[in-house]
C-alpha cells in the first residue's frame, strides 16, 4: 500500500534521509562537541585566553585538532568579554613595540657579529707594531681580516667590520636565491642586525664634543621601555615566586646564553648571559642554575622594578 503523503518511492526514500539527519545522534553532538571540548580544557586550566602558541603544547595540539586549526597561522581563543579582548588587543601592541625597540638598539661590529648565526669567530690578535699602531686579526669561518686602528677597541670593530660586510652580502644572496624558503626558523633577522647597526654608524657620524648623542638616545629607549613595561604588571604573588619565573612571565622571548667557562672539573666557573629587548645582562658562577638565578634578579630588579636580593 502506497503512502498517501509520499506520491513515489524515491520521495519516499528522500524524506527518509531527512528525517534520518534531524534525529541522528552524531550530527546531533557535533555541533556542541567542540564547544564542550574548549570548555572542559579551560576549566582544567589547560587553555588560556592568550594565543594558542603559547599555551601548553599537549593542550594546544588536542584542541587545534579538534577544531581543525591550520599550524601556520596564529588563531586566538574568543572571548565574549569586551574587556578581555580589548586587554589582548593593547598587550599585542605593545608586544610589536617591544620588538621595534629591540631591532632599534645600536649595536658596533663586533656585538653583531657575535649575535649572528652560523658565524664562528675562530681568532681575534690584537698586537703593536714597533711604530706604536695597533694591529687586529680576525678570522672568521676560515676568512682572514686584518685592520690597523689608532686603539684596541678602533682596530677591533675595523677587522669586525670587514667580516660583517661579506657576512651581510652572503647571507643577503643565500636569501634572494630561494625567495619562497621559510624564513620563520631559525634564519637570522638581517633586517633588525642591520637596522642596529646602520643606527650605531649614524651616531658615529652625528658625534660632538658638546653632547653625547648616544647616551641621549638610551635615555630615550629606556623611557619608552618603562612606558611599555607598565602596561604588563607584575603578578600580584611575585615575591613569592621564583626569579626565573617573573622573567619568563614578563619576557618569555628572552634566552639564556652559554659564554663559556674558565678552570677544568670539578672547578669550572660558567658565564652566562641573557638579552632582555636590548638589554645586555651577564653573570658567572659555578652553576649554571645559579647563574640562571642571578641573571634573572639582575633583569627583573633593573627593568621591572623588583627588589630581589642577589
Amino acid at each position: 500500500m502506497k503512502d498517501a503523503l509520499i506520491p513515489n518511492s524515491s520521495a519516499k526514500e528522500e524524506a527518509l534521509a531527512d528525517d534520518f539527519q534531524k534525529t541522528s545522534p552524531i550530527d546531533e553532538g557535533n555541533g556542541s562537541a567542540e564547544k564542550q571540548t574548549e570548555k572542559d580544557l579551560s576549566a582544567l586550566g589547560i587553555v588560556s585566553s592568550e594565543p594558542i602558541d603559547n599555551a601548553e603544547p599537549e593542550a594546544a595540539n588536542v584542541l587545534a585538532s579538534r577544531l581543525e586549526i591550520s599550524d601556520d597561522k596564529k588563531v586566538s581563543m574568543k572571548t565574549s568579554n569586551p574587556s578581555k579582548q580589548q586587554s589582548k588587543k593593547k598587550n599585542h601592541k605593545y608586544s610589536h613595540a617591544r620588538q621595534l625597540l629591540h631591532a632599534l638598539t645600536p649595536k658596533d661590529s663586533v656585538m653583531i657579529l657575535k649575535d649572528l648565526k652560523g658565524v664562528t669567530i675562530d681568532t681575534m690578535d690584537i698586537k703593536r707594531d714597533h711604530e706604536g699602531k695597533i694591529g687586529a686579526r680576525l678570522v672568521v669561518n676560515s676568512m682572514e681580516y686584518r685592520a690597523v686602528g689608532s686603539s684596541v677597541n678602533s682596530a677591533r670593530t675595523a677587522a669586525c667590520e670587514q667580516a660583517l660586510n661579506d657576512i651581510f652580502v652572503a647571507k643577503m644572496k643565500a636569501l634572494l636565491a630561494e625567495p619562497e624558503r621559510d624564513l620563520g626558523g631559525d634564519e637570522d633577522d638581517l633586517l633588525v642586525k642591520l637596522a642596529s647597526y646602520a643606527i650605531h654608524k649614524l651616531f658615529e657620524q652625528w658625534s660632538n664634543p658638546n653632547i653625547d648623542v648616544v647616551a641621549l638616545y638610551h635615555d630615550m629607549m629606556n623611557k619608552q621601555r618603562l612606558a611599555i613595561y607598565t602596561v604588563k604588571e607584575l603578578p600580584r604573588e611575585w615575591k613569592s615566586m621564583h626569579p626565573c619565573a617573573v622573567l619568563n612571565y614578563m619576557s618569555p622571548q628572552s634566552v639564556y646564553k652559554n659564554l663559556g667557562f674558565t678552570g677544568k672539573p670539578p672547578n669550572e666557573i660558567f658565564t652566562m648571559g641573557i638579552s632582555v629587548d636590548g638589554n645586555e645582562f651577564e653573570a658567572k658562577g659555578r652553576s649554571k642554575k645559579s647563574i640562571r638565578y642571578k641573571l634573572a634578579i639582575l633583569a627583573c630588579n633593573k627593568l621591572f622594578g623588583t627588589d630581589f636580593p642577589l
